[in-house]
């Protein structure tokens, strides 16, 4: 299916680089860096690299397919966090397999 962006509030302590992966924290309602757990509400791909001064918006994969090798050395390693992707609906394909 479709990839669907969205711009996220991310923590100002979170990492915007293209391939992290982020999860909400209802207490903030903003989106931190990915725990070692996977009980967030949801979780969402940075599909941008941004410097950030503060809390700020970037634009994120929030749906569809991801190929895992654009993820970034933890994601691609972990796989509790592909788990947690696949919770959100977005699926980490490998580099043979059709994102679209």
């Amino acid at each position: 299916g479709q990839v669907e962006f969205r711009s996220l509030l991310l923590d100002a302590a979170a990492t915007a680089a293209i391939g992290q992966v982020v999860q909400y924290n209802t207490t903030n309602n903003n989106y931190d860096d990915f725990t070692s757990d996977v009980t967030a509400e949801h979780y969402a791909v940075v599909a941008e690299n941004k410097t950030l001064g503060g809390d700020t918006k970037v634009s994120c994969v929030v749906a569809g397919r991801v190929r895992k090798a654009a993820l970034d050395a933890t994601a691609q390693a972990d796989a509790e966090i592909e788990t947690a992707l696949l919770k959100s609906g977005i699926i980490a394909v490998g580099d043979n397999v059709r994102t679209s």
